[in-house]
């Protein structure tokens, strides 16, 4: 890591699967750094989807994700992969449930 990132992102054994996150918290990197691409590298975006950390921070993570992209990038389609297989999951259990209820 950067210096200049080093003091608002880590990252530790046991906190988000060990993924790089905003330092004290469990927002990882790369969920910030996926509001800043599909905003088209829109910051007040992400200033306004995360109120909760501070300037410093939305900058520190997006330095980050600047100095590791292919690393981040990475990280962003596996979520995105996880989120589609939990999305056909409940897809399937809620056509069953709906299923059982007509029966």
């Amino acid at each position: 890591m950067s210096s200049s990132s080093t003091a608002y992102v880590t990252q530790r054994a046991g906190v988000c699967g060990g993924l790089p996150v905003v330092a004290g918290s469990r927002t990882p990197v790369w969920m910030l750094a996926e509001v800043y691409l599909r905003s088209r590298g829109s910051v007040n975006v992400v200033y306004r989807r995360f109120p909760q950390r501070s300037r410093a921070e939305v900058l520190a993570a997006l330095l980050y994700f600047e100095e590791h992209r292919r690393e981040i990038i990475a990280q962003i389609r596996a979520a995105t992969r996880e989120r589609r297989r939990l999305a056909a999951t409940t897809a399937t259990w809620l056509k069953r449930r709906r299923g059982r209820r007509a029966a």
